[in-house]
This record gives C-alpha cells, structure tokens and sequence, in this order.
C-alpha cells in the first residue's frame, strides 16, 4: 500500500500507512507483530522507509521511529553475521536465513525452514543500500555526523553482501538441466519442480511466488541471471501465462517483484505478457477486485480470497512502465514499458506530475508515426532541476527507425535507434520539447 501511494503521488496516505505501521506493529527490536517472520520483507520494509523520505523528504518521519528502523536493519544484520560463521566453501556462506513466508506458525517444526533462500539476501541488500543513502542525505541535512556513518556503514554491508550473493548463486547453478536452473535456495541439489515432489509445497513451492519476486525486485541480479530464472520456469511450470506460479495456481500478491526485474533488464515482451494477463485473470470481471492467486479456469473452485497486494499490482506496474527508475543510477525512463500499439498514428500517451527521487516530472508523446514520419513530445521537470538522466523510449508499432532527433528546435545526436531511445542530461529545467524523425 505505501508502495503504490508513494508511486501515485498520495503522500499523505502513505504517511498514515506507514506511521501506523511503525507504531503498532512493530516491536523496538524491529521484529513484527505477526504470525510469522518473512525475512525478505524486513529488506523490504527499508526499501519502501527510504522510498518514503526520497519522494516526499519529511526525514521527521524516519527519526521519530529511528530505533525500530536501526532494530530492522540489525536484525537482518545479526542473520549475516551468523552466516559469515560457514566455511568459506560453503554455498550459503554469508547467505541470510530464515523463513521466506510468513504461514510458517502452521506448522509442527516452523525451524526446520530456516534456509538460505536469495531472496532474504536480496531484499536485505537493496535495503542497505537504500536506507544507507536516505541516513547519509538526512545526516547532511541535518548535520548528524553519526547519522552520516551510519549510512556509509550500511554501503558497505549492501556491497559486501552483493558480492556474496552473486558469488553464492554462481556457484549454486545446477548446468546440469535443461536449461540451467539457477535455484532460490543458496546449494541447492536439485530445481524447485523436482523437490517438490518429495518435500512440503511450505520448502519450495513458494520460491516461484515469492522467493523469485523478491529476487528480481531487489534489482540485485544482473540480466543473465534473470534471464535464467526465466527460461526454467517457462520450461518447468513455473509461470503461467507469464505470471509467477505454483500447483496450477497463478500468484498475483507477490507479482509486482517480478515485473520489477523485468522492467529493469528490458524483458518488456515477458512485461506486458505478465502485465495483461495479469489483469485478465488476476481480477474479477466487472468490479476489477484482485484475488491473492487464481486458476485459469474460470470453472475451478480453486480461488483465493480478496488480497490488497494483487489489488495494487496493476496501479504500481502502470506507473512504472510509464515512469521506472534505475535502482542504483540517478536515471529515470519514460515510457519504458508501454505497449507499441499506444504510440499508433495520433495517438498520445502521457502522464502528470509522477514522483520520484528528484522530483516531480511529466512527459507527452504524440504519433504521427505514418503520417508525418515523426513523435513529438515534452519532458517537464521542475524550474530548480532535474538531477537525473531522462531516457525516452519510443516503441512504435513499426520497424521505422529514428534517424535524427531535434530538442528545443536543435539538432540532438543523443539518442539511439536500436534501443529507440532518447538520452537528456541530468541539470534539465522546466520544460523541454523534441522531435524524433524516421
């Protein structure tokens, strides 16, 4: 919920929502009043608190729940110091255990499901690095020396820990199946569909709807290795219809991880295949109301209940595809995402004020693709600066390709025809207008 307010520009709800939370669920320690631990979600629980502070700069916010904040981040720390105790040979070494869902109070020996599954790792390390950059910003701002170091601190731990995942998972790749399975478990033996035959759906049916999420959300795995997540699951019924899957069910709560990843390495067919059917299948017909998981068939009774992370699936993916931000460069795409057939002859596409780490931007596209052979269009950033990279993407529904491209009246030779993007400086002010010619 704090995700998508924040993404809409409600910044006001997502401050009540996330006070809230701070407030009444979680303990001083920063463990949760709930039935289980998910660990991946306290990384998370950072991403979106530095989100927070980045759109809307209200830094009271962070400090007044500072000690639940740092009791969050020790936690996942002290899990990372136990697992820099393995043998440096060990898989998993420096990989965070824990369970990766939190129904694990259902069962006899909740225990036995502390594995080192990437996901924990992942979200740990993308909430280190994020919640590092808010405590060096604020700590500036504020002139809080030790605030300062604290952030540079969690850098390096955010580096650390990379350098340790990437290291686990390439060691952890089973080449021996077709195709390669890059596995969720840090030492695996064997891919999710095998093991599932012999152990509880609770160890490994859940790492195609959650752990993989949360493995391409935290933007951590470079393009090859989604790319392999990807082709196994295809293969190996993994996804159905491009939606994360497990026992004939298509899971839309935890969606929204996996449409990160492949937005952020470009995957944009597998994007809007996830996208649209996601919206055909995840909902209800005629009120548009989001199941936690669904089956294809609409005559199976195998159904899940009302879930508020489906619901917010579809608002979250659409601001994304038309405005994404790079998770570790000051770089922002516009219509990164969008269906080719919106950009068709006299069709427009734009959007309005949509937050991001620097601020507010807008942007229109128009077509005349056949017409006038050309897109026109205008980036709007506030008068004060824009202190990232815009990069435009023009996905025409045609093979013409951009031969120049024209801002503010002038010739502009950055820009891409294979990649059918424009590339403007970060330091724009006010409103800036192009022209792209084919």
């Amino acid at each position: 919920s704090v995700t998508c307010y924040l993404e809409w520009g409600l910044f006001e709800y997502a401050k009540r929502y996330l006070n809230n939370y701070l407030s009444e669920f979680v303990r001083e320690d920063g463990s949760i009043e709930y039935r289980g631990p998910e660990i991946g979600q306290y990384g998370r629980m950072l991403t979106t608190i530095a989100k927070y502070y980045y759109y809307t700069k209200n830094y009271k916010m962070l400090l007044k729940h500072e000690r639940k904040i740092s009791g969050i981040v020790d936690l996942l720390l002290s899990l990372r110091k136990e697992a820099l105790k393995l043998p440096l040979e060990d898989p998993s070494y420096g990989m965070i255990r824990g369970w990766c869902e939190a129904d694990s109070w259902m069962f006899k020996d909740p225990y036995s499901y502390n594995l080192p599954y990437y996901s924990n790792s992942t979200e740990a390390c993308r909430g280190f690095y994020d919640l590092g950059r808010a405590w060096i910003e604020i700590g500036k701002e504020i002139s809080r020396k030790e605030l300062v170091e604290k952030g540079e601190e969690l850098i390096r731990e955010a580096d650390a820990l990379k350098k340790d995942i990437l290291l686990s998972i390439e060691r952890s790749i089973l080449y021996n199946f077709d195709p390669p399975h890059l596995p969720g478990v840090a030492g695996a033996k064997e891919p999710y569909d095998i093991t599932r035959k012999s152990e509880p759906w609770t160890k490994v049916g859940i790492i195609n709807g959650r752990c993989y999420c949360e493995m391409l959300y935290s933007g951590i795995l470079p393009k090859w290795m989604v790319e392999m997540i990807i082709r196994y699951q295809r293969k190996h019924n993994g996804t159905i219809l491009g939606i994360p899957a497990g026992g004939g069910e298509m899971h839309g709560f935890t969606a929204v991880g996996y449409g990160y990843g492949l937005l952020q390495h470009d995957l944009i067919r597998e994007f809007l295949l996830l996208y649209y059917a996601l919206m055909a299948h995840m909902y209800t017909r005629g009120t548009f109301t989001a199941q936690e998981y669904t089956n294809v068939d609409r005559s199976s009774q195998n159904f899940g209940p009302y879930c508020v992370p489906s619901q917010l699936t579809i608002p979250i993916l659409t601001k994304w595809m038309l405005v994404f931000e790079e998770p570790d460069a000051p770089t922002v795409w516009l219509a990164k995402g969008v269906p080719r057939f919106w950009l068709e002859d006299g069709k427009t596409v734009s959007i309005e004020n949509a937050p991001t780490k620097w601020g507010r931007i807008s942007f229109k596209l128009y077509s005349e693709i056949r017409k006038n052979k050309k897109i026109s269009g205008f980036v709007e950033v506030p008068e004060t600066g824009y202190d990232a990279t815009i990069c435009i993407r023009l996905r025409t529904p045609t093979t013409a390709r951009i031969k120049s491209v024209k801002v503010n009246g002038k010739n502009w030779g950055e820009f891409d025809p294979e990649k059918k993007t424009i590339y403007l400086p970060a330091g724009l002010q006010g409103r800036v207008a192009f022209e792209a010619y084919y």
